[in-house]
């Protein structure tokens, strides 16, 4: 496989740069962008000098134009024939050619120095300013667009969280806890890849409590929120929310600093903890426990399997859950006084009621098109006929919908792709199926798909050349362009032509490939 792969390599290489490969004339300048640090409705001032383009000093015309482009922004600027002679440039930059504002705020822009080849060709870049324009948040209180706490008040034990929008993406930023608890608490929170950070404050005793955050680069603009925790004997506890170690449960006319009777002080893991941490909290979920509601401690779900809420919001068992109808799971057989009766449900969509032998029926799961099997202990032998968690025969579970699709059954472009592979000896790839019998057979593949890649991109390079020649107006500069590219383009063609016994002759004679 690994020389396959070199092979591979080495044949997009040589096709590639034979197709596109051009030699420039020399370009070259110095630019600088002063102030490069701005808040939004600033202006910059470019200044370059010795810019050199075809090896000579560049002066803008009415008929050899350059622009200022923003790749960040998607826009530019065309440079006044003023403001660029003898290789010499000064300008001043706010909007784009179409009067919009070019650098917005919380952004770092890149600056490039272009020149305007025409309609249909591409615009060579001359140079990239040594700086970056980066633009500050306007807003001198939140450094992010949406800063919040929730709550803002609650007892001791309980969890507050700190959640921002419209942060810098994967930046650091810093949280400042101060207050009651006497030393400050920091914390270290991380954007997401879409500005976004929620970070969890807990742990704090009874008192007043002041949070700073603030961006690690610029303190002096600082969000500040304020967080009041009551003593746990003055509060009125609810289901779902942590408290202190010790907090009792509420017993007849107590409602002060006790958990309710229906949501006992206990004891909890996360899900999916694996360091094993105890969170003391107001119970919820569990069988005769009130429905936990969002939001709670530890994110848990209303209810845990198998158990869902009740006309009273308990946690009651699916069959017969309490309100006289039965609810059952994916893979659960249906009991039999239920199908009597028919007052029940397959609470699952994917999961239809489906018929077995002797009379008995049960919610499906495991079939082409029907809900995954689940793992047990709600699919066991006992309410399961099929006995294994996932799907039967070539079905495969679909981890992000958790549904069974045999590929060849997958819709649209998919199914094109899949046609095949659930065949032994065969790969399903991004770019097709592929035999997988023999390294020959894979070889074959990419060199087919690769070279049919390469001769359709090949092509489209020729048809510009030859629509830059036909439109070119006799201009030297624009002909000899298009015919670069026809050139450059026809070798490429004739090079993929000749790779198949160039590739045989170096693959296979020399180097002794699939021997």
């Amino acid at each position: 496989m690994k020389k396959i792969i070199f092979v591979t390599i080495l044949f997009l290489q040589f096709a590639f740069f034979s197709t596109f490969s051009r030699v420039h004339a020399q370009t070259s300048c110095d630019m600088d962008v002063s102030p490069s640090l701005i808040q939004e409705g600033d202006t910059v001032t470019l200044t370059a000098v010795n810019i050199i383009e075809d090896d000579v000093p560049a002066t803008a015309s009415p008929d050899r134009s350059y622009y200022i482009w923003v790749p960040e922004a998607g826009a530019g600027y065309t440079i006044p024939t003023t403001a660029l002679v003898n290789g010499h440039l000064n300008i001043t930059l706010l909007n784009d050619d179409n009067g919009n504002p070019l650098f917005t705020q919380g952004r770092s822009y890149t600056i490039q120095l272009v020149r305007n080849a025409g309609f249909g060709t591409s615009h060579p870049t001359i140079c990239t300013a040594n700086q970056q324009v980066t633009v500050e948040q306007s807003n001198s209180q939140e450094i992010c667009y949406n800063t919040t706490i929730e709550p803002t008040t609650g007892p001791e034990g309980a969890v507050f969280t700190l959640t921002a929008s419209g942060c810098l993406p994967g930046d650091i930023y810093n949280m400042v806890v101060s207050g009651a608890s006497g030393q400050p608490i920091y914390y270290l929170p991380r954007a997401s890849n879409v500005g976004f950070i929620e970070q969890k404050i807990q742990g704090l005793a009874a008192g007043n409590y002041e949070v700073r955050f603030f961006h690690t680069s610029t303190p002096s603009r600082s969000f500040y929120g304020y967080i009041t925790v009551a003593k746990a004997e003055d509060a009125t506890l609810i289901c779902g929310q942590a408290v202190p170690p010790g907090t009792p449960t509420c017993s007849d006319g107590e409602e002060l600093g006790c958990c309710p009777a229906d949501c006992p002080s206990e004891g909890r893991t996360a899900p999916g903890d694996g360091t094993g941490s105890i969170q003391q909290m107001c119970g919820c979920g569990l069988e005769g426990e009130r429905a936990c509601p969002p939001g709670n401690a530890l994110n848990l779900p209303a209810c845990v399997t198998p158990f869902t809420p009740n006309s009273d919001g308990i946690c009651a068992p699916a069959q017969g859950g309490g309100d006289g109808y039965s609810r059952y799971f994916c893979g659960e057989e249906i009991y039999p006084e239920d199908v009597a009766t028919g007052n029940y449900t397959c609470v699952n969509l994917g999961c239809p009621t489906q018929a077995l032998d002797g009379g008995r029926y049960w919610c499906a799961c495991g079939e082409p098109g029907y809900s995954c099997c689940p793992e047990p202990p709600t699919n066991t032998s006992e309410n399961n006929f099929i006995g294994v968690p996932g799907c039967r025969g070539k079905a495969i579970c679909i981890e992000a919908t958790q549904m069974c699709f045999i590929p060849t059954e997958a819709k649209g472009a998919a199914s094109m792709l899949a046609r095949g592979c659930e065949d032994v000896g065969y790969i399903f790839t991004a770019i097709g199926c592929i035999k997988s019998e023999s390294a020959r057979e894979v070889a074959k593949f990419l060199y087919t798909w690769s070279a049919g890649f390469a001769g359709g991109v090949g092509l489209l390079v020729m048809i510009t050349g030859f629509a830059i020649i036909g439109v070119s107006s006799g201009d030297p500069r624009k002909m000899s362009g298009g015919k670069d590219l026809v050139i450059s383009a026809v070798a490429g063609l004739a090079m993929i032509l000749l790779s198949a016994f160039l590739l045989r002759v170096i693959g296979i004679d020399v180097i002794g490939l699939f021997a």
